[in-house]
């Protein structure tokens, strides 16, 4: 749904807000002919906002004598509306969310320039206007084998100096519970605060937050803020295939002032806004799989992707050994897998593999290159490589690389022993998060290998480019060419974590 026209000097906005408080909308200009407004929901998004019927937007600023307001309608998990704001600077724009009653429960503003022809990023939080106990997904959607973790958090409470609280949980398939795991008392409160836990029958995760000295500490924040703890979830020993939903709902058994006196009948007095989880199937992010064995036969030499995303490659040179895994010379060997949008990994990337390095003379190759996405000679959407094989000391390193001109580099070390013969590869990194990057290597109990950023810090976001993805080589004015065995290479588009690794590697 798209408005434009020409307005003497007004910009016309098409409104689509998300029912998730941390989203960011993006007016995007369409020339002199208005601007449009498009919306991102950040995954991880702090609030769901399930308490509230009714929305409310409003626009103020200079020259605008009365504020511009508009209700914003549900329409398929989104808000819609449209208002025309003239342009000018500082204009604020504000959304309240209201409950049945006309109770105002939400409000988030912003201010923001508004200027033909400019691009405007707006960024509004809807905070809680009234008191309320509320969940918070780390990340609102999770791979099957990795922690779900679930924030439970205070708003607008009086000064207390104990709460107890009950975490229920529901999945969509089957109506059960999903099993807790581990909680984690929010850290602030040092040694302050104690925090007892525990699992009743029916999955109900139970917390007991206190003060340690009711007298001098109480566990709100000026604002009537709290953060509890955060609860951790078992995925990994579900069928989810290829997602599922779980519901979360929060609620206040016990409440004590700082004088130990219960507040009689918590919940009565607040709001329980209830967070929806989904649970996917890592297989459901993988981009590209490749087996690498001789499962078709033709000339060029086809290489098959394994999932349905269709990036089948072309084999120059390489001998498949055993009908399972392939070997590469050194010297002209690789496989181009033509350039597609599913290649260019834009948030996080994982690339697993298991590989096989040849004895190899340190002079002769330097450096080899094992999977590259680049332009030819420029922008890189990421590369992984090796150096140094065999050299004097014993160890290797393996090169991951991604920018422009001045690309970001991260070196990790590994010994050589570990790749005399076949060994697991896994590396994972979450674009612009320097310190996300995890490099296993081994079989049985993978090793996390440690590295550094030799140049640049891996904060910046990826490139896109338009190059070929290549495979045992990189499309560098001089080529660099790996020489050895690689099979089951696969290209997953999120970033894994120590545990989510584990279990792909186990399954355990």
């Amino acid at each position: 749904m798209i408005i434009q026209g020409r307005y003497r000097g007004l910009t016309v906005i098409l409104l689509l807000l998300t029912l998730l408080a941390a989203c960011s909308e993006k007016i995007t200009s369409s020339g002199d002919q208005g601007m449009e407004l498009h919306v991102r929901s950040y995954v991880g998004a702090s609030l769901d906002i399930t308490q509230a019927s009714s929305f409310i937007l409003t626009v103020s600023g200079a020259g605008i004598s009365t504020p511009l307001t508009t209700v914003l309608l549900q329409d398929a998990g989104l808000l819609v509306g449209s208002v025309t704001v003239p342009a000018g600077p500082n204009r604020l724009f504000i959304i309240e969310a209201f409950d049945d009653a006309s109770v105002l429960i939400y409000s988030g503003r912003t201010t923001v320039d508004v200027r033909g022809g400019d691009e405007i990023e707006l960024n509004i939080d809807m905070m809680p206007e009234v008191p309320m106990i509320k969940l918070s997904p780390v990340h609102s959607e999770t791979l099957q084998g990795d922690r779900l973790a679930m924030k439970i958090r205070g708003f607008n409470l009086p000064d207390i100096s104990r709460i107890s609280t009950i975490l229920a949980s529901q999945r969509l398939i089957g109506g059960g519970y999903i099993q807790y795991d581990d909680v984690v008392i929010n850290p602030a409160f040092g040694d302050l605060a104690y925090l007892e836990s525990w699992a009743d029958e029916g999955g109900a995760v139970h917390l007991d937050l206190g003060s340690r000295d009711p007298e001098s500490f109480g566990l709100t924040d000026g604002n009537g803020f709290v953060e509890i703890a955060t609860v951790y979830y078992r995925t990994h020993i579900y069928e989810v295939s290829p997602f599922e939903t779980v519901t979360f709902f929060p609620t206040i058994t016990l409440m004590e002032d700082r004088d130990g006196v219960a507040i009689p009948d918590p919940m009565a007095l607040i709001y329980a806004e209830n967070s929806v989880a989904i649970l996917h199937d890592y297989w459901s992010r993988l981009i590209a799989s490749y087996g690498m064995s001789a499962s078709s036969t033709g000339n060029p030499v086809p290489v098959q992707d394994g999932t349905q995303n269709g990036h089948d490659g072309i084999a120059t040179g390489t001998t498949v050994i055993g009908n399972y895994y392939r070997q590469f010379n050194g010297e002209g060997d690789y496989i181009t897998v033509p350039d597609a949008d599913l290649l260019d990994l834009r948030e996080g990337i994982t690339l697993s593999m298991r590989i096989q390095v040849d004895s190899l003379d340190l002079a002769q190759h330097p450096r080899m290159s094992i999977i590259c996405k680049r332009d030819p000679e420029g922008a890189i959407n990421y590369e992984l490589l090796m150096r140094h094989v065999s050299s004097p000391d014993h160890f290797a390193e393996f090169e991951f690389r991604y920018g422009d001109a001045t690309p970001h580099i991260y070196r990790a070390v590994i010994p050589n022993f570990v790749l005399q013969g076949w060994t697991q590869a896994v590396f994972s990194f979450e674009f612009g998060d320097p310190g996300s990057i995890i490099l296993t290597g081994g079989y049985g109990g993978p090793t996390n290998y440690e590295g550094e950023w030799v140049v640049g810090d891996g904060s910046d976001l990826p490139p896109i480019t338009n190059g070929d993805l290549l495979i045992g080589r990189d499309n560098a004015e001089v080529p660099s060419f790996f020489m050895g065995a690689i099979d089951e290479l696969r290209i997953i588009d999120h970033v894994f974590t120590t545990e989510l690794i584990e279990y792909y590697l186990t399954g355990e």
